[in-house]
């Protein structure tokens, strides 16, 4: 048995800016409404973890926003590469992020952010 295929909606004959491209839908459904909640850093409060990171946990997520891979994390603190990926696990639990690029993002703006709290390099 053959199907049928579907009628094709025509698109636009000219290509869609990125912002235009976000207003319209591939399958014709609405556009989803405009946040209207803030962006993830906006208030300092942000930068605090939900749960308080250990020193140990601090220092992990120093050398993770230094690109440091968890191989050399763990020869450079002489410890087991498991435990490596266990700190970095619950710093994931515990900072509102997913992976390791938006942890090191996390680190670098809570600490610009202390650093402007502080009245800026001196």
């Amino acid at each position: 048995m053959r199907r049928k295929k579907a009628a094709r909606k025509s698109g636009p004959s000219k290509p869609l800016s990125a912002h235009e491209a976000g207003k319209v839908s591939p399958h014709g459904g609405k556009s989803p409404a405009p946040a209207t909640k803030g962006v993830k850093y906006d208030d300092e409060g942000s930068y605090k973890p939900a749960e308080r990171l250990t020193v140990r946990e601090e220092e992990m997520l120093a050398l993770v926003a230094d690109d440091q891979p968890n191989e050399e994390i763990a020869r450079r603190e002489n410890i087991a590469r498991s435990t490596v990926d266990k700190h970095i696990e619950n710093i994931y639990r515990k900072i509102p992020v997913k992976n390791r690029a938006s942890a090191a993002i996390w680190y670098w703006k809570r600490r610009f952010a202390e650093e402007q709290k502080r009245g800026g390099r001196q």
